[in-house]
């Protein structure tokens, strides 16, 4: 029993994980941060410090993120080349390869990648 309680806690990689809507914090900082992800034309970088950096064919996004509870989502707020991008909450789901993020609340595009 005491194995089994150590082995529910660890973090299995993204690739380990069923595809569905990430809900909870703890699931996302574990699987999710501090990774390079990349995607035809660009790549996204969400660093635990709650800043977030993307890249995207060329233009650079700056932004700080925030884990919205109440929504089960990311929310971000910063700067495509110094344009700001106002606040806006993605889903954030595991794939069968990597993650994908969906803008505005799921109603915008949605954006698929794998880890570096």
């Amino acid at each position: 029993m005491r194995a089994w309680a150590i082995a529910c806690c660890v973090a299995l990689p993204v690739a380990a994980q069923e595809p569905g809507q990430i809900v909870d914090e703890e699931v996302f900082r574990a699987n999710a941060l501090d990774r390079v992800w990349l995607a035809p034309g660009g790549q996204v970088q969400i660093f635990s410090d709650g800043t977030l950096r993307a890249n995207w064919g060329g233009r650079i996004l700056s932004a700080e993120w925030e884990w919205r509870q109440d929504k089960g989502m990311m929310c971000r707020e910063g700067d495509f080349d110094g344009d700001p991008r106002p606040y806006e909450c993605q889903i954030i789901s595991f794939t069968e390869d990597g993650i994908s993020i969906s803008r505005f609340e799921g109603r915008g595009p949605t954006f698929f990648f794998v880890e570096e």
